[in-house]
């Protein structure tokens, strides 16, 4: 579902902002409750997030472990090396999880070379999550909020800006994850104390 305000089209709350927990454990385990049903119908999924995110693999670790528990199937990883054809993938055991680079992850960011193979292939259902750190809470431009429909440019500001009212622990790091369109699932992950922009 979108949600929308004005004329505008927004991103649609997922999981609200929540406590990080220790060792990031609150993270996984929300993600594989929340999307039970898009986990358990999609034979791929592509994985987004920035090189030098600290967090990153000890999150998408546990995704996997939460997952195989609950869902009862193992997880197969496949590295994005940039050169990877609709073989390569359909060669990967199911269900099957690319690991790329945040731009590569989603469809929003124009950069969207995987999720367009896996759209050609045939007998794939798949979605998306992409790794988003933050440690400010942003201003949104005025250009921003007038726009019609979301740029990755203007989803970053705009979602952090808009739930930022609901951080109430400055002692804590949070997390929340957007939706946007079908398959795009945007998480944000507060790396450090929060500052204004």
């Amino acid at each position: 579902m979108l949600t929308r305000d004005g004329i505008a089209i927004r991103s649609a709350p997922i999981i609200a902002p929540s406590p990080q927990g220790v060792e990031y454990k609150n993270v996984a385990k929300s993600i594989v409750n929340r999307l039970f049903p898009d986990f358990q119908m999609s034979n791929y999924v592509v994985i987004g997030s920035p090189a030098d995110l600290k967090m990153g693999p000890p999150i998408i670790n546990d995704l996997k472990i939460n997952f195989e528990e609950q869902i009862q199937k193992k997880v197969t990883l496949l590295a994005d090396d940039g050169y990877l054809t609709p073989e390569t993938i359909a060669k990967c055991p199911q269900p099957c999880w690319i690991l790329t680079s945040e731009i590569h992850a989603n469809e929003l960011s124009g950069l969207n070379i995987l999720p367009q193979i896996l759209d050609k292939m045939e007998n794939t259902n798949h979605f998306h999550i992409t790794l988003i750190p933050f440690s400010s809470v942003p201003t949104p431009s005025e250009a921003c909020i007038a726009e019609k429909r979301l740029s990755l440019q203007c989803l970053i500001p705009l979602s952090i800006h808009e739930v930022s009212k609901k951080f109430k622990d400055p002692a804590t790091s949070y997390f929340f994850m957007r939706k946007y369109q079908d398959r795009d699932y945007f998480l944000f992950l507060q790396t450090g104390a929060l500052s204004k922009n």
